[in-house]
């Protein structure tokens, strides 16, 4: 029931993003609208949108949806800054450095989840707490992304 819950408030949460930038520039009839998401279930409220169609039903009649998927946020972020997407759903971590690096250009408008990221260890490892990870090599999907900063 509270997985129920925290889904609901997250499709608002995103719907509210997006109709908030569905009034923002571009032609009325005809508009595109470009949205970078991770392919992956870490961002599974955007995988949500995407299956359902939410967004597609959310923006005013004859916007075109397009969905490009990204493996990591700083990509995503530089189609972002090159415009081949308008808006993308991203951790914290690009997020923010995409708001410093464009001057505020790039705004965040809604928070999706909270806890972080975590990092994972197989069974039987013999690693018990962070100070283990001396001498390890810990993977990421890319720098600048929120498991770089966690």
């Amino acid at each position: 029931m509270r997985l129920r819950f925290v889904q609901s408030l997250l499709v608002v949460a995103l719907l509210a993003s997006v109709l908030g930038l569905s009034g923002c520039g571009g032609k009325e009839d005809g508009s595109k609208l470009n949205i970078g998401y991770f392919n992956n279930v870490t961002h599974a409220q955007a995988l949500y949108m995407k299956a359902t169609g939410a967004l597609e039903k959310a923006v005013p009649d004859g916007t075109e949806v397009s969905w490009t998927a990204f493996n990591a946020g700083p990509a995503e972020v530089e189609a972002l800054f090159s415009g081949d997407i308008d808006i993308g759903y991203i951790g914290p971590v690009p997020a923010i450095t995409a708001n410093v690096r464009s001057k505020g250009d790039v705004t965040i408008l809604s928070g999706a989840s909270k806890a972080g990221a975590v990092l994972v260890k197989a069974a039987g490892s013999d690693i018990k707490d962070v100070t283990d990870l001396s001498g390890k090599t810990v993977a990421i999907p890319q720098i600048g992304n929120t498991q770089h900063l966690s």
